[in-house]
């Protein structure tokens, strides 16, 4: 527990949001894992950036929320 008045550097809501943005990160790297070895591994984690930035502007709307979705 944290001392009286001290509050935390970020919300519940944001840490749950964080941990959710994480998973799919990882999901994204472990499905395209699954591709033939033709990049380079800056390349890679490029496309993967690219494949996560995709998903979260896709579904970042109330009630899109790919995050919130998964956790159901």
């Amino acid at each position: 527990m944290s001392p009286e008045g001290d509050t935390p550097v970020q919300s519940k809501a944001a840490l749950v949001d964080e941990l959710r943005s994480a998973a799919v990160k990882v999901a994204i790297e472990e499905a395209l894992d699954q591709l033939p070895e033709s990049y380079s591994t800056e390349v890679y984690q490029r496309k993967c950036q690219e494949v996560y930035q995709h998903v979260y502007e896709s579904y970042s709307e109330a009630g899109l929320r790919i995050y919130t979705a998964a956790a159901c």
